[in-house]
């Protein structure tokens, strides 16, 4: 299916400048691509110039003249590629969000209402289309959009064909990309840096680095990012913000494409050169599908159908052109200084009455489609189609091949250019994903300023002050209960800061992996593997780099077993803390997440063993310090530096015997410090790191999975 309106006839491009004559072929006029462009698998971006030479149709005031035409065999999306979505009496009911002042004990008992959200919407979109859904707010367009994405996987009936088939969804998520409402970015990464690490997720591993740049640049260039290409994201505009989002997600353009609100907090002139963007990528041969809230009558000349909907009811689909004419049908007359796009927002937002009769009429018409059946002239094209999601026994994952080929061989295609940027994403290398994943984790928090700068800052104050107030606490047994109380601080510090800042960035990484997971673009154990380990290497280089500090500056023995011992359980007691925010961040949102970090870290340091040890608890609460985990740190810290028959504890002469301790036992007794329990120490802690890191594994799963 070529366009919504194959059937109808189409009229020429826009009359050529320059009084040059218009020929009678088809290819003159269209533009015709250079380079490596376009050899018939791709749409590529080659010629920065090429889309402002495009004369794409303008409506002239009948369905004609919105017919819209697609480049020319061998120059846009191959055939094979091009894809068709039709969608039958579709209707969605989305759950009433009560607050909790609202809610009784009978509503708690009773099931939870729902209201409708989409109601039997049908509709088309083919090659060549630019489809726009139009309506006021809560009208039920991003849930349609979702539900056409595969995002919304329940809550609706109705079906959802692509190519004239049904499609799972994780077929359907290699064969389309989504441009989400919401701009989700690290903002420590500039746009360009943003941009190239979207072109090595998306890209095959076989495209050409210099492939991949290119397409970065005419990416910046086409979506007007070039003047803010070295600016930090968190620096830039809400308005190349958006940009950026549909850059981003577009960089490497699939046949279906779905694009939620792309012109929000975008001005008019950027809202034009998106528009025109997207109508080029139809011009190629993509089907594009966008959400439009802030429709003006420019866009209309670029919008192939348009659907309208009001309280989740379709109350016009059909072309620009008869906009006016069916408003004006049924009683609604624009007025001529009025704009029909901002009159149709004030239609279905019900200024001028009820909608009955429009909704009725999109309802007659969807029957009249559904008994008429499928065109004859289009019956070639639905035979194509039903060839598209074969898959070939022991092929790799991901990988199809075309039915109607000969011997069910996959079509022949260029290993190592950009013109097959639509090769299954599964040829991407596992090594390269977990490098760039790797590296993405490494660069965000070397750059990000609370999860690095205040790190540093508050680990240097920390060196300080211990270098201050614990100043030869280790040499002088005078001392010993402020270095007993410096080794507790100290394991309670390290755990604190992994624990909250891994609390804290949690939730937005897992955002991007939720977006991220929703195409496939890497596994979830790769994406977990590459965190952990940028993890576990920023808490090494914390622990150590002050624990060195700390441990010489307080005047502990010089023995290399101690020292030893002493870095290890500060590394075991800040990964146990970096997993555990980690698990808190995947479960809950920042602020719950915050509230259960720091109850955790309270609760560990309560029963810590410093303030009361289990011997002093009740007998039905004697297990409880057990269950904390820095417990199990100062405990194995303790023995590492009085155990191992440290010998008697010495005073100064200017103490005047003063000393509360004589012998090293005695201190480890005070503590209730078993030193034969070392090892199970150091055991434990280590078990509990890979039981928090799997459980933190399986809570991300389980939560894509259930975000997808």
């Amino acid at each position: 299916m070529a366009s919504a309106n194959t059937s109808e006839k189409e009229t020429p491009s826009s009359p050529i400048k320059n009084g040059q004559q218009k020929k009678g072929s088809t290819a003159s006029q269209t533009p015709v691509s250079t380079g490596h462009a376009d050899k018939g698998t791709a749409t590529t971006f080659s010629d920065s110039e090429l889309l402002r030479k495009v004369q794409f149709p303008v409506s002239q005031g009948s369905r004609e003249a919105a017919a819209v035409k697609t480049a020319p065999p061998g120059s846009g999306l191959a055939e094979e590629l091009r894809t068709t979505i039709r969608w039958n009496d579709i209707s969605c009911t989305v759950p009433i969000v009560r607050g909790i002042f609202e809610k009784t004990v009978d509503s708690m008992t009773k099931p939870v209402r729902r209201k409708t959200a989409v109601r039997c919407m049908s509709g088309c979109a083919g090659p060549g289309d630019l489809v726009a859904i139009l309506g006021p707010p809560n009208s039920g367009k991003s849930t349609l959009l979702n539900i056409l994405s595969g995002y919304c996987r329940e809550g609706y009936c109705g079906e959802v064909l692509i190519n004239g088939a049904h499609m799972g969804v994780d077929e359907l998520s290699e064969r389309s990309c989504c441009v989400p409402q919401r701009d989700l970015h690290l903002d420590c990464f500039s746009v360009k840096e943003t941009l190239w690490i979207a072109a090595e997720l998306k890209f095959p591993t076989s495209a050409e680095r210099k492939d991949k740049f290119r397409a970065v640049v005419n990416a910046m260039e086409r979506w007007g990012l070039m003047d803010v290409r070295r600016i930090p994201v968190s620096m830039v505009s809400k308005t190349h913000r958006r940009l950026l989002t549909c850059a981003e997600q577009l960089i490497r353009p699939q046949p279906l494409i779905f694009v939620d609100d792309p012109t929000r907090n975008v001005d008019a002139t950027q809202a034009h050169i998106c528009l025109r963007t997207l109508k080029y990528l139809a011009y190629k041969g993509h089907t594009v599908i966008v959400v439009i809230s802030n429709p003006t009558a420019v866009m209309l000349k670029y919008i192939t159908k348009l659907y309208v909907l009001a309280e989740g009811r379709l109350i016009y689909s059909g072309v620009p052109a008869d906009l006016r004419n069916q408003l004006g049908a049924h009683g609604f007359l624009c007025p001529p200084d009025v704009s029909i796009t901002e009159y149709l927002l004030q239609v279905a937002a019900k200024m001028y009455g009820g909608l009955r009769a429009l909704a009725e009429t999109e309802t007659m018409k969807a029957k009249e489609v559904k008994q008429a059946g499928p065109s004859p002239a289009k019956a070639p094209e639905s035979d194509q189609l039903q060839s598209v999601t074969v898959e070939r026994k022991g092929s790799k994952a991901g990988e199809t091949v075309d039915a109607n080929d000969e011997g069910g061989k996959a079509p022949d295609r260029r290993r190592n250019s950009l013109g097959n940027i639509f090769e299954s994403r599964a040829t991407v290398d596992n090594k390269d994903l977990f490098s760039l994943l790797f590296n993405r984790f490494i660069f965000y928090t070397f750059r990000s300023s609370v999860y690095m700068s205040y790190r540093q800052f508050i680990n240097i104050s920390f060196i300080v002050i211990f270098a201050n107030v614990f100043n030869s606490v280790g040499v002088e047994h005078n001392f010993t209960d402020m270095n007993v109380a410096f080794i507790f601080l100290y394991m309670s510090g390290m755990s604190a800061f992994s624990l909250l800042s891994a609390t804290l960035k949690t939730p937005l990484l897992i955002q991007h992996a939720v977006h991220e997971q929703r195409y496939s673009l890497y596994g979830k154990k790769i994406y977990f593997l590459a965190r952990v380990t940028c993890d576990f290497l920023y808490e090494l280089m914390f622990s150590v780099s002050s624990g060195i500090f700390d441990y010489y500056l307080t005047h502990q023995p010089k023995e290399e077993s101690r020292i030893f011992f002493f870095l290890c359980f500060g590394l075991q007691v800040s990964v146990l803390g970096e997993a555990i925010g980690t698990l808190i961040g995947t479960i809950f949102e920042y602020e719950m997440g915050c509230m259960v970090a720091v109850t955790v870290f309270v609760y560990s340091v309560i029963f810590g063993g410093y303030f009361f040890t289990s011997k002093q608890l009740a007998t039905h609460v004697m297990w409880l310090p057990f269950t904390s985990y820095i417990r199990y740190a100062f405990s194995g810290t303790m023995t590492a530096l009085y155990g191992w028959k440290r010998g008697n504890l010495t005073c100064p002469i200017e103490a005047n015997n003063t000393c509360p301790y004589a012998t090293a036992t005695d201190v480890l007794a005070t503590y209730s410090v078993n030193q034969h329990e070392f090892y199970i120490d150091l055991v434990v802690l280590f078990v509990a790191i890979i039981a928090v890191w799997i459980a933190a594994c399986q809570s991300l799963m389980f939560r894509i999975k259930w975000r997808l």
